[in-house]
């Protein structure tokens, strides 16, 4: 069963920390994308579905005090066996001094590190603390390395790695500035770890663990000629499983997430969830075997939501450039104006079919003629 060694929904917590704009640093934009998606993430019922109760965002904190205090909450609400996940994107400074690593927050000084940014150290013995069945931390920031390293406090973080079923990984390594380029939507960590999470791992088990995801970051980042990220865990804290692979296919029944949907559940999703979250939706239902159900997703979507919506569901296909998504923008487009016009029901589309009255008749959803290239196809298939 898929679902079976997911983290425990009732008894985790994750903590999300962004820091996109400083007073006396360098603003991040990109971290306010980073720590909205990951969140996103996190919540999709068909990656891991961690209710929105428990998992919690904190964004541009001023003070140290502030991480601690979110850290404390996280660290108690999670239970065994739940797990504990914290992630943390912004700029990571080191105290020239102690050679101490830091994690920043809003009013962060580089010439006063110690007094105005959260110490590493502490930010370990919170999620050391924590009750949770297993630990997961995420560092993307500067010298992000530096918090693997025993020498960072006066015990050494191996073994306490090994004590606590704790995972951590880190963007860069020890001496390495993280890259968040302002022209990329994301960091490029975390870019990554979102595309491989979105995407899945082709050839992998249903349920991705930390491992996993880190290894195949790791060839990413390796692939782009940019800093690989780091991880280190103990007692197996690395096989904790995290989240579904969305890549993961068993033509031979359903995914156990998605085999007793029905229309009326395809329906809720498309008028709540965002554009993002319907494109994952629709690709682990195809990847369940659901192609019909995956089908009645899109064109609910579109017939449900703004045409703004429904540009955003496009670009969220897009691959390296702009026309891979246009297929969707097409299908879709003279799907909701034949819907009307020939009172379609909605179960009469299936994902296939959008695919195919694109790429076999050129469908573009500018041409008057491709409506009735959509009607011809709607017809051959009843």
């Amino acid at each position: 069963m898929i679902v079976e060694n997911l983290p425990d929904l009732d008894s985790s917590y994750a903590l999300i920390i962004g820091v996109d704009k400083y007073s006396r640093l360098s603003n991040l934009p990109t971290v306010a994308n980073n720590v909205g998606a990951i969140n996103e993430i996190l919540r999709h019922p068909l990656i891991w579905g961690l209710p929105p109760e428990r998992c919690t965002v904190l964004s541009n904190p001023k003070s140290q005090n502030e991480i601690l205090e979110e850290l404390d909450r996280a660290a108690s609400a999670a239970q065994p066996p739940g797990t504990l996940f914290v992630y943390y994107a912004g700029h990571g400074l080191v105290e020239p001094e102690t050679g101490e690593f830091h994690l920043s927050v809003a009013t962060s000084d580089p010439g006063s590190v110690d007094g105005t940014a959260a110490n590493y150290d502490s930010v370990r013995r919170r999620v050391r603390r924590s009750p949770a069945g297993h630990r997961v931390l995420v560092l993307d920031c500067c010298y992000a390395g530096r918090a693997l390293k025993g020498e960072m406090s006066t015990s050494n973080i191996a073994d306490m790695l090994e004590v606590d079923q704790t995972c951590l990984i880190a963007s860069t390594s020890a001496n390495r500035t993280a890259l968040a380029p302002p022209d990329e939507q994301y960091t490029l960590f975390t870019g990554a770890l979102i595309s491989v999470i979105l995407d899945g791992i082709s050839g992998a088990p249903g349920l991705l663990t930390a491992r996993d995801i880190w290894r195949r970051v790791y060839e990413i980042q390796a692939s782009r000629g940019v800093h690989r990220p780091e991880i280190r865990s103990g007692n197996a804290g690395d096989n904790i499983p995290l989240v579904r692979n969305v890549a993961w296919r068993k033509p031979a029944r359903p995914m156990t997430a998605t085999k007793d949907m029905t229309n009326a559940d395809v329906e809720q999703l498309a008028a709540n969830l965002p554009p993002t979250a319907v494109k994952l939706a629709a690709e682990v239902l195809r990847a369940g075997g659901q192609d019909a159900l995956a089908g009645q997703l899109l064109a609910n979507f579109v017939v449900k939501r703004s045409p703004e919506d429904v540009r955003l569901l496009a670009d969220c296909f897009c691959g390296t450039s702009p026309e891979d998504a246009e297929w969707l923008v097409g299908a879709l487009t003279a799907f909701n104006e034949l819907r009307s016009e020939m009172e379609l029901d909605l179960g009469d589309v299936s994902y296939d079919d959008l695919e195919d009255w694109y790429w076999d008749d050129g469908l573009s959803g500018s041409e008057k003629g491709d409506h009735l290239l959509l009607d011809r196809h709607l017809r051959r298939q009843r």
